[in-house]
């Protein structure tokens, strides 16, 4: 882990950096951040269970208050229902993870009785993001996030509508 004033420092030089959602919430919501002095500003907002409705205001207040800038760019997730992608777009997300706990080495979907097979996920979410392309909608890409043990997870990832995998 490290300590938020690096993380803050990676903010500031265009580096993606990960912050939970009370860390987000006091440094884009509470406090000001000046976007003309710093590069992109990549966050992932990074909690276990995306569906939180106050996930959804918090980015959505966030982009609204920045004026939807495009160098300001928001990854959150993780989620385990494609229709959550949907609301997640509508708030203002640019990425989305998808899956919930799929992991060799995380339990959250055992712990929080939430799962989803990444496959149908992916698939379902790729449908929802490609009718809100066709109304020219915001598209946030789709992430693959769990679940990939070997080069072919990937494969058929991306093959099923994933635009990055994470691994």
């Amino acid at each position: 882990n490290f300590p938020l004033k690096t993380r803050i420092e990676y903010l500031k030089r265009g580096k993606w950096a990960a912050v939970g959602l009370k860390e987000f919430e006091e440094i884009f919501v509470t406090n000001d951040w000046d976007m003309e002095l710093y590069p992109d500003v990549n966050v992932l907002i990074d909690i276990a269970n995306g569906h939180m409705s106050k996930l959804h205001k918090l980015i959505y207040y966030a982009k609204s208050k920045y004026k939807w800038n495009y160098r300001f760019k928001i990854m959150a997730g993780n989620v385990a229902n494609p229709q959550t992608y949907y609301e997640l777009a509508k708030a203002g997300c640019d990425f989305i993870r998808l899956s919930i706990g799929t992991g060799s080495g995380c339990t959250t979907s055992s712990n929080v009785s939430i799962h989803y097979s990444i496959a149908s996920l992916i698939e379902e979410t790729y449908e929802i993001k490609k009718k809100l392309e066709h109304a020219g909608e915001l598209t946030p890409f789709i992430i693959a996030d769990g679940g990939i043990r070997n080069y072919s997870d990937v494969i058929k990832s991306l093959a099923l509508g994933a635009d990055y995998v994470m691994i």
